[in-house]
């Protein structure tokens, strides 16, 4: 039995390799009047032969080709229910194929220390976004695509569906280049593309001679309202005045911080993976603009667009130039705030105020982005950590105060948390657990009581040590927080 098992394995896979596709498509109209708009089609209308029962198999390619690059969700109806993930196609108007590990759907993520460490996949062609629901894939009968507040009515086709015990890795389809030599999208026309190093010259001197044609926006040095000052400290503060919390920049001047995360003078990350990406691109940048860039050496299959066009415009000095004018496009925007995540570039030039997130203080990936703060040990290292990071900026006027963590994954997840710390190394934390789900008893709300606890103890012990390091700016506490947390700590 286990053999014929085997060799059924055997002949799935190489039909899900070799024989899984179909000469037509079946084609996902989205309907834009519609909040949520797709539907369902049997697998047997596409593919035939597939086996229902995955059980034997770890990767699912699925072969489409979709009008926009707009996110949607794609789904498996099984013997357990519905189970769907979140795509998004890097090559719209392409045909692609996409490779899928089949444990997204089977098994809840690895566990990570924040929620897009543990929820973003990225792949060559794709991006996978987890969630839905988990269980065995047996009974695998039809497939869904649907998407929220679909735009201009895309469509998704699709042709084939392959099973695989190995990843065949992504692959892109199409003679012509999915991404032109100024990385934009080569599959389409829309308002505002480049299509020439002599157009983009022209833009490039007319924002040169508008750039200094600034409204005024009665901003004081720091961004700070002029018309309405109070006492001012050298730092920023808040204070309440007539009712409303304000910020108050170090000038005296109240403040409203209006600005944007992420800002940097090469306006996108790396493209990764470059020798895997084969057609996409219809050419790379030279490597030897790469060879100074941090994290970047000659032997990566890793390139930078952005650097590429900054290079084009400014040359050698590319960084500083661009980050010149990043400032002035702030300026003539009324921008006042270098949001969180923003380049070292730019908020080293002590212009705009700013925002720094603590880095590496010890959040766990294991704990899903707490620490064990029951451990003796903790509080030394976290207060070391912290004290490194805020060594360089304490007495900085432009900086605005420090995020002191970023989207925890345990969020709503707490009953999973309290699981992996029970069935994980022996430590303190767990320890703590089991006298405590001892005494108070094992249900979920006395799992979810335990997590809110450790929390409340964490918070108290990084706000403490940040606070002793740099009495002179502001906590500005963790991004995404749950309502039901930010009660919590709001009551207590």
């Amino acid at each position: 039995m286990k053999n014929r098992l085997l060799s059924y394995g055997i002949i799935s896979l190489v039909l899900g390799l070799t024989s899984c596709h179909t000469n037509d498509s079946v084609k996902f109209q989205f309907d834009s009047k519609k909040i949520v708009s797709g539907k369902k089609i049997a697998i047997k209308d596409i593919v035939p032969q597939l086996p229902a029962d995955w059980d034997e198999y770890d990767y699912v390619t699925i072969e489409f080709r979709s009008t926009t690059p707009q996110r949607f969700q794609l789904g498996f109806t099984t013997d357990s229910g519905y189970n769907e993930l979140r795509l998004i196609s890097y090559v719209p108007n392409a045909w692609n194929k996409l490779t899928i590990p089949l444990r997204f759907f089977r098994e809840l993520p690895v566990a990570k220390h924040d929620i897009a460490a543990t929820s973003n996949q990225p792949r060559i062609t794709g991006w996978i976004n987890l969630g839905g629901k988990r269980g065995s894939l047996t009974g695998v009968d039809s497939i869904g695509i649907r998407m929220r507040a679909p735009i201009d009515n895309p469509t998704i086709e699709l042709r084939s569906i392959a099973l695989s015990k190995d990843d065949p890795g992504d692959r892109y389809l199409e003679n012509k280049p999915a991404f032109d030599k100024f990385g934009q999208w080569n599959l389409g026309d829309y308002e505002g593309k480049i299509y020439s190093e002599e157009q983009l010259q022209k833009e490039w001197l007319q924002e040169e001679t508008e750039i200094n044609e600034t409204e005024n926006f009665n901003y004081s040095r720091y961004g700070g309202y002029l018309n309405k000052r109070v006492k001012s400290t050298g730092f920023f503060r808040t204070e309440q005045i007539d009712d409303r919390w304000w910020l108050i920049d170090p000038d005296g001047y109240l403040f409203l911080s209006y600005g944007v995360d992420c800002v940097a003078p090469v306006g996108d990350y790396y493209t990764k993976n470059t020798d895997k990406c084969t057609n996409m691109f219809q050419e790379l940048p030279s490597r030897e603009l790469f060879i100074e860039s941090e994290n970047i050496s000659p032997e990566t299959h890793t390139a930078s667009f952005g650097i590429w066009n900054l290079y084009r415009r400014y040359g050698k000095n590319y960084l500083d130039r661009a980050a010149e004018m990043t400032i002035k496009r702030m300026d003539k925007w009324g921008l006042n705030t270098l949001a969180n995540r923003s380049d070292k570039t730019i908020y080293d030039k002590n212009r705009k105020a700013f925002i720094l997130p603590l880095e590496n203080i010890g959040f766990e990936n294991e704990l899903m982005g707490l620490m064990d703060v029951y451990d003796n040990g903790i509080e030394k290292k976290m207060d070391e950590a912290i004290a490194r990071n805020v060594a360089k900026y304490k007495n900085n006027h432009w900086l605005i105060g420090y995020f002191i963590g970023n989207e925890p994954a345990w969020i709503s997840k707490e009953n999973r948390l309290c699981s992996l710390i029970l069935n994980g190394k022996d430590r303190p934390i767990k320890t703590e657990l089991q006298n405590f789900l001892k005494e108070s008893g094992d249900t979920p709300d006395t799992r979810k009581t335990f997590i809110y606890n450790t929390f409340e103890k964490l918070m108290k012990a990084i706000s403490k040590s940040l606070k002793k390091n740099d009495p002179n700016h502001l906590n500005l506490g963790i991004r995404w927080l749950h309502r039901a947390i930010r009660r919590r700590i709001a009551t207590n």
